[in-house]
């Protein structure tokens, strides 16, 4: 990743992880990877400089709708702990809001470390 991405903005240790210890290592444009026991176990992007670059391979990323979301994807969309949570098969993330207006504000997919 840091020769796509350039050097990491930082790296730490996560003991408390609902899902177990994780090592995450996150970059200035919001995309982080998630490590367990030096193996690669997940990903995210969150509202950082340039994480509106990042998107699926259907075009979907941080900023984009609802309407969006489900004209490329059959989306499963709940109201969660976490807020207004969408699930694509593997992929995850949060929505601004549950109006078909509403934009994609955090996306995940593997394990992460999430409270719920």
């Amino acid at each position: 990743m840091t020769a796509i991405l350039g050097e990491p903005k930082k790296t730490v240790e996560n003991s408390e992880c609902p899902a177990g210890p994780l090592t995450v290592t996150t970059w200035p444009n919001g995309f982080a990877i998630n490590a367990a026991q030096d193996k690669f176990v997940g990903w995210s992007v969150r509202p950082d400089t340039g994480s509106a670059k990042l998107t699926t391979m259907a075009g979907v990323g941080m900023g984009s709708t609802t309407t969006e979301l489900k004209e490329v994807y059959d989306v499963s969309i709940s109201e969660s702990s976490l807020g207004v949570e969408f699930n694509v098969g593997q992929l995850s993330g949060l929505l601004s809001s549950n109006e078909p207006d509403a934009v994609v504000e955090n996306l995940w997919a593997g394990t992460n470390c999430i409270f719920r």
